[in-house]
């Protein structure tokens, strides 16, 4: 039987609207791919510069640090094994005695440091092969015990090598791989004059941000 006008006129819209319906898929999935383009771009972008003001403000830290106690090579060969049996009691030493206030029990310090177990192992640092990576602690005396009685009666700008016993690290719990239950652990403490003036830390931007969690959030 032949289609009527009607008929054929129908099919004609089903047909062009079939194909508009086609443009627009190919011509939103373009858009799309220019937008994740535009957005990779971006996040690329974003991700260099914030290396870039990683790398400067690691640099700045570590021209801080080189003014107040020198190359961190001149403390390094105290990261090595020590006898675990032998550490009954807290042991200090000023590798440098400050010029600063003396560090009060209760008191606030700003310090670099890095931390060792018997093995020589270290488990936090400050440094990465020779070089400040990260900003300094910033904390009150009495959070960690044996940074509480250890570093009591520094001066600011000074560098003292503790040896705390288990029961003033981490005790009968441990804290991951390195440092298992009942460990006694050695830390260089460099703690900054209280007036120091250290680099602004760069902030991530949110785009980056986001982007990380998008790709690492689910690992």
């Amino acid at each position: 039987m032949a289609t009527s006008k009607a008929q054929r006129f129908g099919i004609w819209v089903i047909v062009v609207l079939m194909v508009l319906g086609t443009l627009v898929s190919f011509v939103i999935i373009a858009l799309a791919n220019q937008n994740d383009a535009t957005d990779a771009a971006l996040v690329q972008k974003q991700q260099t510069e914030y290396q870039q003001a990683q790398t400067e403000y690691a640099e700045k830290l570590h021209a801080v640090f080189t003014e107040n106690f020198g190359e961190y090579a001149t403390y390094s060969d105290r990261v090595s094994e020590f006898d675990a049996e032998a550490v009954t009691e807290l042991q200090s030493e000023d590798l440098k005695v400050g010029e600063g206030a003396v560090v009060p029990e209760g008191g606030k310090v700003t310090a670099f440091y890095v931390g060792w177990n018997p093995k020589g192992e270290v488990f936090d640092s400050s440094f990465e092969n020779g070089k400040v990576v990260k900003a300094p602690f910033d904390t009150s005396i009495g959070a960690i015990e044996g940074w509480d009685q250890g570093a009591v009666g520094m001066h600011e700008g000074g560098v003292r090598l503790l040896t705390l016993p288990a029961e003033l690290a981490y005790g009968e719990t441990g804290s991951g791989e390195l440092i298992p239950p009942n460990t006694p652990l050695r830390f260089i403490m460099f703690v900054l004059p209280a007036d120091i003036e250290l680099p602004e830390q760069p902030e991530m931007p949110e785009e980056l941000y986001q982007s990380l969690i998008r790709q690492y959030g689910g690992q």
